[in-house]
Formats: structure tokens, sequence, C-alpha cells
């Protein structure tokens, strides 16, 4: 999921910082917890659509990735913003990526349970331009953040900003060779999948990060949607 170069350049910096700080100011955002359990969540998926607009036609942004979407966005703002929130009187919540036209970012496992099994904290979050920024930076470097005390390779931090979502991860040279789940976690040792109802309902698996060969991540089609309980 690399959508740009690797770090902003300084015009792109402060291009950016400008205009998350004029919507800002216009909008008066707030994140609502309860968004992450909705298809209809975050003004359906679009919290960001305009803002996602003006960034991509910015002059300092032409070497932005055409794939850079306001979804994009809208996820790793409810992974940077929202989740540490809700975890500081919840157990570990993972977040799945939902191809749709509707809301990507819903909670797909609670410490290890469906989301659907657990009752959250509900929480309110005023959204700031720095919020904005680092989902930004996130975004195209295809990266989330360590979690305090972590340390990950170049490797398992590229991968980071694939977590929450389907993967299909290559293990050997023919086309069968293949695992597909919902990335949970990347360990320095190992991919971590889920699979089944809401993805890892029915299995977790380990897959040793010295037997993958490419890891591919897609959108889900709204019939996939649909099958999982997604939609």
């Amino acid at each position: 999921m690399n959508l740009s170069p690797a770090a902003l350049t300084e015009s792109q910096l402060i291009a950016a910082k400008a205009l998350f700080a004029e919507f800002i100011a216009n909008k008066k955002l707030a994140l609502d917890s309860e968004d992450l359990t909705s298809k209809y969540g975050f003004e359906d998926g679009d919290l960001f659509s305009e803002l996602t607009e003006a960034l991509t036609e910015l002059p300092e942004m032409a070497t932005l990735s055409p794939e850079f979407s306001s979804h994009d966005l809208l996820f790793a703002v409810a992974r940077t913003v929202l989740v540490p929130e809700l975890e500081k009187d919840n157990p570990k919540i993972e977040l799945a990526f939902v191809g749709t036209a509707h809301n990507p970012a819903r909670i797909s496992r609670v410490g290890g349970l469906s989301g659907n099994d657990r009752q959250l904290r509900h929480c309110i979050v005023p959204l700031t331009a720095e919020h904005l920024l680092e989902a930004f930076e996130v975004t195209l470097s295809g990266r989330a953040p360590a979690e305090p005390g972590t340390r990950v390779s170049v490797l398992t931090d590229g991968l980071l900003g694939l977590v929450g979502r389907h993967v299909d991860i290559q293990v050997g040279s023919s086309d069968d060779d293949v695992v597909s789940g919902q990335l949970l976690r990347v360990t320095p040792d190992a991919l971590i999948l889920g699979g089944g109802d809401n993805w890892g309902g029915d299995f977790v698996k380990a897959v040793p990060l010295s037997s993958v060969r490419s890891v591919t991540s897609y959108q889900l089609t709204r019939d996939e949607e649909e099958a999982l309980g997604l939609a």
C-alpha cells in the first residue's frame, strides 16, 4: 500500500498543513466511535471526500498516486485517532478495511473476539489538523505507528500499513501456494492472519516471514462484503 514517496517534501508538508488547518477551522469535526460499527458511519464514508479532492488538486501533490483515496485517509484516521482512545478502556481493537461505497472502517475484533460480541465504551474525539497530517503520512508511507515499546524491522514496518485488510500471501511458486485472510498482526517473525465469519471467527494462522514471497491486498467486492457479514 505504498501510495507515494516515503516522506513528504517540505513544500508538500507546508501545503498539507495549511489545507488541513483550513478544513478543521471550517468543519470543526469530531469522530464518533459508533461510526466504526455502522455501514453508514463517517457520513456514509464520505467524511473526507471533499478534503481528499482538494488535496489531490494541490500543485505540490502532483506526485501523489492516483490510487490514493478518501477511504484510505478515513481508515488511517480511524486507526490512529479513534482506536487508541477506545483502547484506553477496551481490549485490543482490530479494524477491517471494507471495500465499499459506504464506510470502509469497521471494527472486526475486540480482544480477540468478534466486534459484534463486545460492548465498547462510546467516545467522541475532536479532530485536529495534526490528526489529519499524521494519518496522511501513515497512508502515504504504507505503515502504522508501532505500539509503545514495539520494535519492528524495515520489512514488517512496511506491512503494518496493511493491518486490517484482507490479503493474499504467496508462500510458494505455484498459484495454489497462497494463504488468504485478514492481516491481524505483524510480528518480527510472522504475519498473523484470521479467517472465517467476520474474518478471524474460524481460524488464526501464523505465516513465517521467511516463507513469504509476496503480499497482495485488495478491496472487497459487494458480494464478498455481504458474505463476510460486513455489508
